[in-house]
């Protein structure tokens, strides 16, 4: 997708006597908004504009390679998934996680739990940065 058109300002010369006052009026307030969208399009939209938010858990796997302690963090919004955008073995410098874990939550009002964390192995420490999707 290539660049927003350039914008074509509203002016009241661009109509007929009558309409002019009006326009000129309206003109200002309308010409400001169009360049405020127009800049957001042209690379002006980034994460703080967007309805998400970034979370870091940390937390250790048992024997069963589930979290030891219940997970959870508040949330500004209902959200409708999460997405894991980093994680790392926290338990040992030379160890990688070597399967994508995916995560299954429910939420009730701002509070979100995490149900299950799977592709996690046994008894190791983890830090697992999430985005939320609203």
């Amino acid at each position: 997708m290539g660049k927003p058109p350039d914008l074509k300002r509203i002016t009241k010369e661009d109509f007929p006597g009558e309409s002019q006052e009006l326009i000129g009026q309206l003109a200002f307030p309308l010409n400001s908004h169009m360049e405020q969208v127009r800049n957001l399009f042209n690379k002006g939209i980034d994460f703080d504009n967007l309805n998400r938010e970034l979370i870091t858990l940390t937390f250790q796997t048992n024997n069963k390679a589930q979290p030891i302690n219940k997970l959870s963090f508040k949330t500004k919004t209902k959200i409708k998934g999460l997405v894991i955008i980093s994680g790392s073995i926290t338990s040992s410098n030379n160890t990688y996680i070597q399967t994508t874990p995916f995560i299954s939550f429910s939420q009730t009002d701002s509070i979100v739990s995490i149900l299950n964390i799977s592709g996690l192995a046994n008894e190791t420490k983890y830090e697992l940065l999430l985005e939320t999707i609203s």
